[in-house]
């Protein structure tokens, strides 16, 4: 019996620790919008109320105050994008809430560049509020590497920002009510510069452009290792086909 009791247990600590870390990549609409990964009725899945002392709630979004995004099945196309309609689609709104998809409690994502690429469709931005980041902790508390999209005539043009340096927009105008691939890249740095980059409409299939839409960078390394993906509900319109990877292949395919 005590032999039995001690097998279970170590397989309770094996599926829960499998669950957590690391992750297999690329990460894509399977795990992002996973029934165990969403709430009953929208995105958020729980709250973290005390975040300092909170244990992680690996693979699911959750949030640091009561509030969500409604999601419906995914319509967003970008041609040959490989989820293209598959999984759900996040429905944004003005309102600023947070949506923390908490990866892990490590150190394991950091020390080479990562991937996060989305379908976006925005119908209104709240100028200079960023829409999608990287977060040092899980709980989405120390953000970096941010996506702006920034007012531009009648359409936008997407902006980001490393740390504390300025919004450095691209000079593409993007159309509102209209679907774009973007990949957000990021290196994380535990010395020197830590970089920025976002690509729009990159072609499928293709090897990474050797230049960017926007790139920036600090010289002070302040995300060190990422640890959360967080969206935030700025914009008004729909995000999906969410990949993250450490591979350009994985991302944009």
């Amino acid at each position: 019996m005590k032999k039995l009791i001690f097998l279970f247990a170590l397989c309770v600590v094996t599926l829960v620790a499998k669950a957590q870390y690391p992750q297999t990549l690329p990460i894509d609409y399977k795990s992002f919008f996973a029934p165990s990964a969403i709430g009953p009725d929208s995105l958020i899945k729980a709250i973290y109320e005390i975040p300092l002392k909170s244990p992680i709630l690996a693979n699911q979004w959750n949030n640091l105050a009561s509030g969500s995004a409604a999601v419906v099945p995914n319509t967003l196309t970008y041609t040959s994008y490989c989820d293209n309609n598959m999984g759900k689609a996040v429905v944004t709104e003005s309102s600023r809430k947070y949506a923390v998809y908490s990866l892990t409690k490590g150190s394991e994502y950091s020390g080479k560049a990562f991937y996060l690429s989305a379908l976006i469709n925005l119908s209104s931005i709240r100028n200079a509020d960023f829409i999608l980041t990287f977060s040092k902790d899980y709980w989405g508390n120390y953000l970096r590497g941010k996506l702006y999209p920034m007012t531009n005539g009648k359409g936008y043009s997407l902006g980001v920002q490393s740390n504390a340096e300025p919004i450095v927009t691209g000079a593409t105008i993007l159309n509102k009510n209209q679907t774009y691939l973007v990949v957000l890249k990021i290196t994380p740095s535990t010395s020197g510069a830590e970089s920025l980059s976002v690509f729009v409409n990159p072609s499928i299939g293709a090897t990474e452009p050797t230049t960017a839409e926007a790139t920036t960078s600090t010289e002070t390394p302040i995300l060190r290792q990422i640890q959360a993906i967080v969206l935030r509900a700025t914009a008004r319109g729909k995000i999906a086909g969410l990949r993250f990877s450490d591979k350009w292949a994985d991302v944009v395919k």
